[in-house]
């Protein structure tokens, strides 16, 4: 999948997120066990 834009990741972690990016945030998820792995010990 393609890396994810940083400012949308970092407004995800903080809660900051519009409905759209979070549907981007979700797809990027859901696209390899590796990102969601990588963002499950950011949080």
């Amino acid at each position: 999948m393609n890396k994810l834009n940083e400012e949308i990741l970092a407004k995800f972690l903080m809660g900051e997120c519009t409905e759209d990016e979070l549907r981007e945030v979700n797809a990027w998820l859901e696209g390899s066990g590796e990102n969601a792995r990588e963002c499950s010990g950011w949080r």
